[in-house]
């Protein structure tokens, strides 16, 4: 009993201790849907997600809680992402947690000019 107690507790620990950080990539912004979610097409390859049929994952950005397409100010917000990121290439920092029941990454974006939004 004692051993089994120490293999759980051990196990609890090495998980809380994981880094949540599991690697970065490039990606080509195809489609932005509103302010806090887009499609890219990946240069790696990556895994977890459903690809579209153009190659596309789709990317919503972590921390961010623009207003939808229909709300107030959700044109604006679209807008604004599309000026931002529409056919650049961004880089991803991709989690392991971070995977919704949509397929979708929540993501951290790095844009060309290294400044981290």
């Amino acid at each position: 009993m004692k051993r089994s107690l120490s293999k759980v507790l051990l196990i609890l620990i090495i998980i809380l201790f994981l880094p949540a950080y599991i690697y970065a990539i490039s990606c080509t912004v195809t489609e932005v849907i509103d302010g806090d979610t887009f499609y890219c097409i990946p240069k790696e390859k990556v895994t977890g997600v459903r690809i579209h049929k153009d190659g596309s994952i789709s990317v919503r950005l972590y921390g961010i809680d623009a207003p939808e397409k229909d709300q107030p100010y959700g044109i604006e917000a679209r807008n604004s992402l599309k000026d931002l990121v529409k056919e650049k290439t961004v880089r991803l920092d991709l989690c392991w947690f971070t995977i919704n029941c949509y397929s979708t990454y929540f993501s951290s974006i790095y844009w060309p000019t290294c400044r981290n939004y």
